[in-house]
């Protein structure tokens, strides 16, 4: 028997963040739950993706570290998964992406959340 947590069975429920044709993907709302990880589609013209959180879904900022490092994806033109810390996410209400280029087309998003 492995001491080894099976953390697939962790993972709660697989958002989806749409960008049509726009610099911005839709909101998701992640109340009580944790981000942990997030893929990303293929053949983005962005290259780096922020992550930005509201209280609202109106109002929207970009999540940075205490030091003021922003919490920013850096994307190739492949497929690609990021995990992220816990810590990045927990206790967020609604999160997005902004991407450094407006995309042609729709691209779409899965957030993994876990508890």
């Amino acid at each position: 028997m492995s001491n080894v947590p099976d953390f697939r069975t962790n993972v709660i429920e697989t958002l989806t963040l749409t960008l049509d044709n726009s610099d911005t993907t839709d909101s998701v709302y992640i109340g009580g739950t944790i981000v942990a990880g997030i893929l990303i589609p293929a053949s983005l013209t962005s290259t780096t993706l922020t992550l930005q959180m509201s209280l609202d879904d109106a109002t929207f900022y970009d999540v940075s570290d205490p030091d003021g490092t922003n919490n920013s994806l850096t994307a190739t033109s492949s497929a690609e998964y990021f995990s992220l810390e816990p810590r990045i996410t927990s206790g967020l209400p609604y999160i997005r992406l902004v991407g450094d280029q407006t995309e042609t087309g729709t691209f779409l998003f899965s957030v993994l959340l876990t508890i």
